[in-house]
């Protein structure tokens, strides 16, 4: 922007840079004082004074820009100011945090194709397993949250001390400590997901993103970031394409005649070999599915079986619930002993003991009759 070259545009410029007032506001400001300037020097100059020194005096009577801002400013302080400036922070606030989210959850997406390319590349073609866990999913969430944490941060402040009538230097003395408090008191207390240590990084990060977003005081109009979508969509694009060479068959491929597995099942096999025995051949041939129906209170382990032969004779059948480690996949390495044992009872037709009909269940896998339950 050119720099102003008459004595009243450098005045009204110097007034500009000291007023909190957004633009529209401060225009309309500049608008009057440019008028009052004018009739003023007009004034002078019927007066017999020349255009340059009418123009000075015009100047000089007004007084110190600062002096002419500050009043300014204070006459258009009042109570229903302050209270506009709350509504229109909030509402700009949740305006940033929707902008910021959408952009969040975009690379939240991203970062999980591309990390699902990377890990199926690394197992297909080295060999090895791979498996995300709960924690890992929130850290993704946690950033993707972060980024909604900046965009709020980032309006709020200009936003309140635009209508407010105070300097956004000022206003951010309150908003950037009582978000980051805020956000502190969440990440400590608040959050009840899975966490490790990266989601926990990520989390104690929050404050940090409300401060970066909150500590800037320009301006900002919200709009569609082509730019970035557009980004966003080329990385969605190129990390989806790399998951099908990741999963190509090459001479040096580890996956060659090979079978992969599911790593949580060999967990969960080394988990319960810990419990108990392993279950018999027999016994595990006529296994066809396992149900958990009922509520906390009290839930009902059913496990239906295509034939009851494989258990003749057999004593003392009954079910123990033993506390699962935080990923919900194992048991509890530092469980002693079961939560609760209760003895098995037997039941006719594909139905569990409380009564929920598993027909449905049993026709998905392929069951062409209806075997007892136990």
């Amino acid at each position: 922007m050119a720099e102003p070259t008459s004595e009243s545009e450098r005045y009204l410029a110097a007034v500009e840079r000291q007023l909190p007032f957004g633009q529209d506001e401060r225009t309309e400001i500049l608008d009057e004082l440019r008028a009052h300037l004018a009739d003023s020097a007009a004034a002078l100059q019927e007066a017999g004074m020349g255009p340059t020194e009418a123009e000075r005096v015009a100047v000089e009577r007004l007084g110190p820009a600062g002096r002419l801002s500050d009043e300014l400013t204070r006459a258009r302080r009042d109570k229903a100011r302050l209270l506009a400036a709350a509504g229109a922070g909030v509402w700009g606030a949740i305006g940033g945090a929707a902008w910021g989210g959408i952009l969040g959850l975009g690379f939240a997406l991203v970062a999980t194709v591309g990390a699902t390319a990377v890990m199926t590349a690394e197992v297909y073609q080295f060999g090895g397993t791979y498996g995300v866990d709960d924690a890992t999913r929130s850290s993704i969430l946690i950033v993707a949250l972060g980024m909604a944490v900046f965009g709020a941060g980032r309006v709020l402040t200009p936003t309140v001390a635009a209508r407010a009538g105070f300097a956004a230097a000022t206003v951010r003395r309150l908003t950037v400590p009582l978000g980051a408090a805020l956000l502190l008191l969440f990440a400590l207390v608040g959050w009840s997901g899975a966490l490790n240590w990266l989601a926990v990084i990520a989390l104690l990060a929050l404050p940090l993103w409300w401060a970066a977003g909150a500590w800037q005081t320009r301006e900002i109009r919200l709009g569609f970031p082509s730019r970035l979508v557009k980004g966003l969509l080329i990385a969605l694009v190129v990390a989806f394409l790399a998951t099908i060479p990741a999963g190509a068959t090459f001479p040096w491929s580890a996956a060659n005649g090979q079978t992969q597995t599911d790593p949580s099942i060999d967990a969960r096999e080394a988990s319960e070999g810990r419990i108990a025995a392993p279950t018999p051949a027999a016994v595990h041939a006529d296994h066809v599915i396992t149900m958990f129906t009922g509520d906390r209170t009290g839930a009902i382990a059913s496990v239906v079986m295509s034939s009851r032969a494989s258990l003749d004779g057999w004593s003392d059948l009954r079910v123990e619930a033993w506390r699962a480690d935080p990923t919900g996949m194992v048991v509890d390495p530092a469980a002693a002993e079961p939560l609760a044992t209760r003895p098995a009872q037997w039941s006719s037709g594909a139905r569990t003991l409380d009564g929920v009909d598993v027909a449905a269940q049993l026709s998905s896998i392929g069951a062409s009759a209806l075997p007892p339950t136990v």
